[in-house]
């Protein structure tokens, strides 16, 4: 994973779709440290510590497994195992870490602010809502918040509240639907290059809001952030 950095990229003789397929498979690993991060960052129903507790959890394992990978790798290609580890355990851990870090120190900030701003969400989407739902199917999607958020005659208040809106499709309404993607990752067997494409599936959820999460989207919101 990282050690695609730690170790080939400074290698004078790796060839250059070696030395690509080594930095796709870093830049992956911190992508995947990034996501793996949004969980605990994301769970602020149990408060500050919560956060910071899950944060570390997840934090250490991130390293732990990016350190092993680092350290089988640079053992086969007759590097400095233990170097390789501590470098990329040192980065998959900040990278995991990073945004429960922020939300543990802006959480309060952000407590105040969406407990501000739930209720113009529901006052202003709910009075707007037929405008809003053009197809009239009673749920707004993110494609028709975009289309109302691109209206010029939106006041500054009423545009702050649909863009939170849109931002917090998860958190605002509820799943209506869901589709795969497939990416192909690089999975390198031996020191001669050989390997092969492993796919990776992700299930993706689309995202709806209708009058009813409306109605009890403000008192969602103080019970998430209740302990901030």
């Amino acid at each position: 994973m990282l050690c695609g950095i730690a170790i080939k990229l400074g290698e004078m003789n790796v060839d250059p779709m070696g030395r690509f397929l080594f930095t796709l498979m870093a830049v992956l690993a911190l992508v995947v440290c990034f996501l793996v991060g949004m969980l605990p960052a994301s769970a602020v129903s149990g408060g500050a510590t919560s956060v910071l507790v899950f944060g570390l959890l997840c934090a250490g394992g991130m390293a732990a497994l990016c350190g092993w990978v680092a350290s089988m790798m640079a053992d086969m290609e007759g590097e400095n195992p233990r170097l390789a580890a501590i470098i990329c355990a040192a980065i998959a851990f900040v990278a995991t870490m990073w945004l429960p870090a922020d939300t543990f120190i802006n959480g309060h900030s952000y407590a105040v602010y969406a407990r501000q701003t739930a209720p113009m969400v529901r006052s202003y989407v709910l009075e707007h809502f037929d405008q809003i739902d053009t197809d009239h199917d009673g749920t707004i999607t993110d494609s028709e918040m975009g289309a109302a958020l691109s209206t010029q005659s939106l006041t500054g208040e009423q545009r702050q509240a649909l863009q939170y809106m849109r931002n917090n499709q998860s958190e605002a309404g509820h799943v209506i639907g869901s589709y795969l993607t497939t990416t192909y990752v690089w999975i390198s067997t031996g020191s001669d290059g050989s390997g092969y494409m492993s796919p990776i599936v992700t299930t993706n959820y689309i995202y709806g809001v209708n009058r009813g999460d409306l109605e009890t989207y403000p008192a969602r919101v103080i019970e998430k952030w209740k302990l901030w």
